[in-house]
């Protein structure tokens, strides 16, 4: 949509876009008749505040030669081209400590923390520079967002906005969450699968648990191998590197109140509060999840997603 402007002559308009970013010439079908004057683009621009530079006017004086020839000019003539405003920088969340690096296809996103580590630096928002519209007034770039960040226990916020770890853990971010939590990692062998294994916090296993294994921890399980048949309850994310392979839905319960990631993920019943992210393939799974499906290139075969 555009707004537009007569001429006291009424044969010619200026069309100026709704961002105020350009300016168009228009010439009606009575200019054929009554050709204008550059008098009257002149007094237009002059009375509308529209600034246009040399090459515009030879536009301009090119089509006006086009009308008192009988033919009116195709479209708009380009007067003016004003400068958008520059993209704001929002406030951001800058890691300085590099995630865990798995055995497989899928990462591990856990962050290992000492006690007066630098977690990371919250930069700050920055407004993009003005443009400005066909009249030559500025145009303000959108204002940048603010990161709405809560940090949990074991973490603190200095006047610098860096953000410093007091207790030896690992740091999740979760739904705008930054939580420092304790950590239990353990051999998959040292798992009895009779006992099964729970953790305060956070439970890194490193291998494939043995086979009806019962998994359970506050703040997240990250299994750096494969995950076969178990029951896994988990507060926070639940994350397996080289996939997730049940023997049926029966047998194979994984309860994750924060995000489930896999390569991909066969057999089992899963409840997901969070989002249900699988890279390859999800084959006769069963699943409820509150959160989104990221699951594009996936190839999906039985079972049923709600």
């Amino acid at each position: 949509m555009a707004h537009a402007v007569e001429a006291s002559s009424g044969v010619i308009d200026i069309k100026v876009s709704d961002d105020l970013l350009e300016a168009y010439l228009i010439f009606r079908p009575g200019a054929r008749l009554a050709p204008p004057a550059s008098s009257d683009v002149s007094e237009l621009l002059k009375e509308k505040n529209v600034a246009v530079d040399r090459d515009a006017m030879q536009r301009v004086t090119e089509a006006l030669t086009e009308c008192r020839r009988g033919s009116l000019p195709r479209g708009g003539i380009l007067l003016s081209r004003g400068q958008p405003p520059g993209a704001s920088k929002d406030e951001a969340l800058v890691w300085k400590i590099e995630p865990e690096a798995g055995t497989g296809d899928t990462p591990l996103p856990l962050r290992r923390a000492k006690a007066g580590d630098l977690v990371a630096v919250l930069s700050p928002p920055e407004a993009g520079p003005p443009g400005v519209d066909v009249h030559g007034k500025p145009i303000l770039a959108e204002p940048p967002k603010k990161l709405h960040l809560t940090l949990g226990p074991g973490l603190r916020l200095a006047e610098d906005r860096s953000i410093h770890a007091e207790a030896d853990g690992v740091v999740l971010l979760s739904r705008q969450t930054l939580r420092l939590e304790p950590l239990v990692e353990v051999k998959a062998e040292t798992i009895d699968a009779a006992k099964g294994l729970e953790a305060a916090g956070v439970l890194l296993v490193h291998g494939d648990p043995p086979a009806g294994a019962f998994l359970q921890a506050k703040a997240g399980i990250f299994v750096d191998g494969k995950l076969g048949t178990a029951l896994v309850t988990s507060g926070g994310p639940l994350v397996c590197t080289q996939g997730l392979e049940g023997q049926d839905a029966e047998h194979t319960r994984i309860d994750v109140r924060g995000d489930l990631m896999s390569s991909h993920i066969f057999d089992a019943l899963l409840k997901v509060q969070g989002n249900l992210i699988v890279a390859a393939e999800i084959h006769r799974v069963k699943a409820s999840v509150i959160g989104e499906l990221k699951a594009a290139e996936a190839v999906f075969s039985g079972g049923e997603i709600t």
